[in-house]
């Protein structure tokens, strides 16, 4: 099953939104910040339904280890159980999300503070380095029924992977990918990594975003020496139909399709030249037992 989706090909380009606050932060100090998943906005994320499948001596023990009465049964047992497993995996997984559509008005409105904030472009070869150190990284898969984890055999990496990449198919507009990291146990909110600003290709400024806003996201990137190669556009409101249109800075038309198609072309050139550097960087540090942040 993990083969299925941790190996799938990203489109060239994955999107983060965010708010006008946090693009300003992001610009100042440019990290990758992995989220605890009990931030996040789907009631559901992380909770598959779990089914116990031990018997007897084996379904005691169960219940003696979880200081759990005799007399439960296996259908209380696994009502009481599945928030733990919820606990568990929530505080042992960080989660970072992108999705391939950086144009969906739902979505600028719930992550990119109505239109007022950004929307940023990563080159998808960002997941190439987190893939070689053995995260997962693919896609999310939408579905009508939640993931089943059957103890004891399915609460294992495997097991908990398939929660974190599973949403309901209300959810399938987002057309959302993830990195998925282990975290330190420590129940934090944010963790932080570092990574090849090449990588950032491309920001949207929303619909919404003021002149203010704008000139300031614009004067970070020019401050930021690492940064200046990355494209600034403007949102706007199309004159016919429910869509959004880019334009440039200086107001001339932005084509995200062409710029796609002149960025994959120019792709190759760059990997020659290469980003091993940044994935050997990381692999050294792990193996010294060093953290990759």
């Amino acid at each position: 099953m993990l083969q299925d989706f941790t190996q799938r090909v990203p489109p060239p380009l994955l999107f983060r939104y965010l708010s006008e606050k946090t693009a300003l932060l992001f610009l100042n100090d440019p990290h990758l910040r992995f989220s605890n998943p009990t931030s996040f906005n789907d009631p559901f994320e992380f909770r598959p339904e779990l089914k116990i499948k031990l018997r007897g001596s084996d379904f005691a023990e169960l219940l003696a280890h979880n200081e759990l009465s005799p007399s439960t049964s296996v259908q209380e047992a696994q009502r009481i159980l599945a928030p733990r497993v919820h606990n568990e995996a929530s505080n042992r997984y960080h989660v970072l999300c992108f999705t391939e559509d950086p144009l969906n008005l739902l979505m600028w409105a719930h992550y990119a503070e109505s239109h007022t904030g950004c929307a940023f472009g990563f080159d998808s070869d960002l997941f190439v380095p987190f893939r070689q150190l053995g995260l997962t990284a693919g896609p999310v898969i939408y579905g009508d029924k939640r993931p089943v984890l059957e103890l004891p055999e399915q609460v294992n990496f495997e097991g908990t992977i398939k929660a974190i990449f599973t949403k309901g198919t209300a959810w399938s507009y987002e057309r959302e990918w993830r990195l998925a990291i282990k975290g330190d146990g420590a129940n934090k909110p944010k963790r932080e990594m570092s990574f090849d600003p090449d990588l950032l290709r491309v920001i949207i400024a929303g619909a919404r975003c003021t002149d203010a806003k704008f000139t300031a996201i614009r004067n970070a990137l020019s401050a930021n020496s690492r940064l200046k190669h990355v494209e600034l556009v403007r949102a706007g409101t199309h004159e016919h139909g429910f869509n959004l249109k880019l334009k440039r800075r200086n107001g001339a038309p932005f084509s995200l399709e062409h710029f796609t198609e002149n960025f994959v072309k120019s792709r190759h050139t760059r990997r020659e030249r290469g980003h091993t550097w940044y994935a050997e960087g990381m692999r050294k540090r792990a193996a010294k037992g060093l953290p990759i942040s």
